[in-house]
């Protein structure tokens, strides 16, 4: 259509049957609704022509404008032109696939299959056909041909050529079973892309309409000679006991004819067609958002295979200018290796860690003479947390541990935005650190989920693109909340003054351990504080994390005769931001005393002297970290508002932090009481009108959207309880920080 006149792009995705129009009349503008034969009329009207001309011209026109507004809005339906580099499939139909192992038909019985396609509108370009196939060993190629049929005839007849005299073919192409499956020998259904476009030397399927029509796709499978090989297939999910055979699809053996799947089968399948956008549409924003298309199953059972599968849900990823549909499809990994360990341990009444978070085969000997020791009578294994521990203990045994260690790995399922395929970027196997070790996908590929591969404990998909559900404050996105009620820290960055930062808190912020006393809690920072220094602090050294991984943190001398200090607790990380966005010097004290809660025993969070001694420093904006060690106790809403509150009656600007995720599969605590006292610590910082930073909103299990990416099994790497590693710590912190940010 010319620029100037009726313009398709605003005409609505429906048949025309009215036009608006505007008319000058003596200077005045009027405006008015006319159908499209009276408007045709009109025009015609206005060249002169004879009336009886008119109406014959009029109905002719009338017909041609509707059939090219019906094509327009079809075309609009399927969002073509398809000639774009941005083309790309996106799904129309589907049924999901039995999400538990073991449903499939294995390719011993059957050589066809057919599913059964009933349009709910009209599709343009039919793209392709998606299924989860088996090969056997002397499949080589698989044929599809599709065949057209009114749907009042889709149950009664059988497919194939000569079921239904009204059949039409309307497609009919082979493919090399190898371009279709990653590894044809696999004993398990992967994911299948039979191309309905573009096939060399094939017509592509003709525009599927919704007129009252379906399409029956059978699937054969053939030797290299063209006799019938036998062709496995996944199961779909249980339809009703009602279903009938385009509810289910229809199965053959060789030889045999078609028959109609009975309860409780069904043939999953994805049909997509082919849609896009023009390279260069200015309309589209440069942008990135996954959407789920179905339910994620994030844990996925080991089947005792030689590798460790998943299935990643439908889903559709907004990129770079295009929207991509993900299909549901099988992802492979290979499994972590297992090797015989001998850890040497010191048998005492404190649990010690070993060296890897799966075990099995456990021996213990005692180093100085080799004695076997006996489980039960000598010592103790928590194999939940892979702990050991002496019995009847009065002093330390040095002793070899010797078991099968099976390592874990965390790999990325990526998405590659150019083709659409789905890789995957392998990690670092890791006996019991593994969460210190998170991959990093390369530039050109989409992250779309996190993986934690074990060699016998399953998979966890943990998805990465989502976004996090919103954190509301009394109504206010919490960090527009928090941020209006730090006055005092938001005055002084933009004066560029000098800002005091307390942490005050528990392990988690003291970061190191070993301090007592009246003359630890009543002092900040020492040698006992944020240290990697194994002399000084026992939090980084467990035994659990990898003495590599402490040993490769920055060191930083605070004067204190300790060489080991680390930045790595999330205060730094406040400090850090606060100087990048103000001219301001920023220090940072830590009064993080191990093993405490905001109660009032000495050396507690409400313990006058301690907190007295904090305040009497007169800090700027205290961050207050309790919880850990009182999770599901009832006080602590009262305890966080008793000592926000007092702290801002000094004028001091207060950020209360929620709890860290726990490992819940090695705690004593359950994910309940965890959530339980993050929402007191909520409840109490918003009585006392301070800041808070929920925390259990970005890394709750049943978050869309995990904080870092992590499973619960591996957060608290250092002590695979409760304590984290230099990695979440990070994470943490920089949500933190972005509190000030923008300030």
């Amino acid at each position: 259509m010319p620029n100037d006149g009726i313009q398709i792009g605003n005409m609505p995705a429906r048949p025309l049957t009215h036009v608006f129009g505007v008319e000058d009349v003596a200077g005045k503008r009027s405006t008015g609704l006319q159908t499209i034969e009276d408007f045709v009329q009109h025009l015609l009207g206005l060249a002169g022509l004879d009336p009886s001309i008119v109406a014959e011209l009029s109905t002719r026109i009338t017909n041609e404008i509707s059939r090219a507004m019906a094509a327009e809005a079809r075309s609009r339906k399927a969002e073509v032109p398809i000639n774009g580099r941005f083309t790309r499939p996106r799904a129309v139909s589907s049924r999901l696939r039995r999400v538990a192992n073991g449903f499939w038909f294995s390719p011993d019985t059957f050589d066809g299959w057919t599913i059964v396609w009933v349009p709910s509108r009209s599709v343009s370009a039919p793209a392709a056909l998606q299924v989860p196939l088996l090969a056997a060993a002397n499949l080589d190629r698989v044929r599809l041909t599709v065949y057209q049929r009114p749907a009042a005839n889709l149950d009664a007849y059988a497919p194939g050529a000569g079921e239904w005299v009204g059949d039409v073919q309307v497609f009919r192409a082979e493919y090399p079973i190898a371009s279709l499956l990653p590894d044809p020998l696999l004993t398990n259904p992967q994911l299948a892309t039979l191309p309905l476009r573009g096939v060399f030397g094939v017509a592509d399927m003709p525009a599927a309409e919704d007129l009252g029509l379906g399409y029956m796709f059978c699937l054969e499978g053939l030797t290299a000679s063209g006799a019938p090989a036998l062709l496995g297939i996944a199961q779909g999910v249980i339809p009703p006991v009602s279903a009938t055979s385009r509810d289910r699809g229809w199965g053959r053996t060789p030889g045999g004819a078609w028959f109609g799947l009975g309860d409780p089968y069904s043939l999953p399948y994805v049909v997509s067609e082919a849609v896009g956008v023009e390279a260069d549409d200015p309309a589209r924003p440069l942008s990135q958002a996954v959407t789920l298309a179905e339910r994620l199953e994030p844990f996925w059972p080991d089947a005792g295979l030689s590798t460790v599968e998943a299935v990643i849900p439908e889903s559709v990823v907004e990129h770079a200018g295009q929207t991509i549909m993900v299909p549901r499809q099988l992802v492979v990994f290979s499994k972590p290796s297992e090797a015989t360990v001998t850890d040497l341990v010191s048998v005492q009444a404190a649990e010690i860690s070993l060296t890897h978070q799966y075990v099995s085969g456990l021996t213990v000997r005692r180093y100085d003479n080799d004695a076997l020791l006996t489980e039960g009578v000598d010592y103790r294994v928590n194999y939940r947390r892979v702990t050991i521990q002496g019995i009847n203990s009065t002093g330390v045994v040095f002793a070899n541990a010797t078991y099968t260690g099976r390592k874990s790995r965390y790999d990325l399922v990526c998405l590659d935005p150019a083709t659409g395929a789905i890789s995957v970027v392998g990690g670092t196997e890791r006996g019991a650190d593994v969460g210190e070790f998170m991959p990093v996908a390369p530039s050109w590929l989409i992250p779309l989920y996190s993986a934690h591969v074990t060699r016998q404990n399953g998979v966890d998909l943990i998805p990465l693109q989502q976004p996090p559900k919103r954190a509301l404050l009394k109504g206010l996105e919490w960090l527009e909340y928090g941020r209006q009620r730090l006055p005092r820290l938001r005055r002084k960055m933009r004066a560029g003054q000098p800002i005091r930062i307390a942490g005050y808190g528990d392990s988690i912020t003291e970061l190191g351990g070993g301090g007592s006393g009246s003359g630890y809690y009543t002092v900040p920072n020492g040698t006992y504080r944020d240290t990697a220094w194994q002399n000084q602090g026992g939090y980084f050294w467990t035994g659990r994390i990898g003495a590599d991984v402490v040993n490769a943190l920055p060191a930083f001398d605070h004067g204190d005769g300790n060489p080991r200090h680390v930045h790595v607790g999330w205060n730094w990380f406040l400090k850090a931001a606060i100087e990048e966005c103000s001219g301001s010097t920023v220090t940072y004290d830590n009064w993080g005393v191990g093993g405490t809660n905001a109660g009032q025993d000495e050396p507690n969070g409400l313990y006058p002297p301690r907190l007295n001694a904090m305040t009497a420093s007169n800090p700027d904006v205290v961050v207050i970290e309790f919880g850990m060690n009182e999770l599901g106790g009832p006080f602590t809403a009262t305890r966080i508002y008793v000592l926000a509150d007092y702290l801002r009656s000094l004028g001091i600007d207060v950020i209360v932090m929620g709890v860290p995720l726990i490992a819940t599969p090695n705690s004593v605590n359950s994910i309940d009481e965890w959530r339980e006292t993050n929402r007191q610590l909520e409840q109490g910082a918003l009585a006392a009108d301070v800041a808070f930073v929920p925390v259990a909103a970005f890394v709750d299990p049943d978050s869309p959207c995990p904080l870092g990416g992590q499973s619960r099994r591996t957060v608290s790497s250092t002590n695979g309880i409760n304590h984290d590693g230099p990695y979440m710590l990070a994470q943490y912190g920089k949500l933190l920080a972005s509190l000030v940010r923008g300030m």
